[in-house]
């Protein structure tokens, strides 16, 4: 409904992700996973008995290879169907110019780091301290940054840190940024 429309021309505003600034319910998406996978953590009776680091680590890797897997599956397509579409291509398309982060991936880097969190901090009052804390130097990062522009498209530290780790190229669709780049993840 929202990544996937023919013309985005014709569609449904709210169904279109705001290219920067603003909000529509396509963009609340992401943060309400996020919230439902936190509300799940919390009320969880199972949470933390024997082994659930081992368990936490095969959650947080099967997410994360799932989504390389889908980022990845055009290029798996190609080669069955596309004429002319070989190794090269698909060495090309996964390894040099292939996408690391997506939201899978940073459904799974978000679990992990707020099952971590929630262990070694199970006091409701230090969690929410964190989250303060957490969305403070998020914004921080954005102000110290680029003080006179702090939520520039192209110039901002996400970008800066998205650059440097993956690489741009790297990014969403060649872009200077990644929608789900690593700052905001881990911020």
């Amino acid at each position: 409904l929202v990544n996937f429309q023919p013309d985005e021309s014709v569609a449904y505003t709210i169904l279109v992700h705001k290219p920067w600034e603003g909000i529509t319910l396509a963009d609340v998406a992401f943060p309400s996973f996020v919230f439902i996978m936190g509300a799940s953590m919390a009320l969880s009776k199972s949470g933390f008995q024997y082994g659930w680091q081992w368990r936490l680590l095969k959650r947080v890797l099967i997410l994360f290879v799932v989504g390389l897997i889908y980022n990845h599956c055009g290029g798996i397509f190609a080669l069955m169907f596309v004429q002319g579409f070989g190794t090269n291509e698909l060495y090309d398309m996964w390894i040099t110019h292939g996408r690391l982060m997506g939201v899978l991936q940073r459904l799974a880097l978000s679990y992990g780091f707020a099952m971590l969190i929630f262990y070694f901090l199970r006091d409701n009052l230090k969690l929410l301290a964190i989250a303060f804390i957490l969305m403070a130097l998020s914004s921080l990062g954005y102000h110290l940054y680029n003080p006179s522009a702090p939520f520039d498209q192209l110039n901002n530290i996400s970008t800066a840190v998205d650059s440097v780790f993956p690489g741009a190229e790297h990014n969403y669709c060649g872009a200077a940024f990644d929608p789900e780049g690593l700052y905001g993840t881990l911020c």
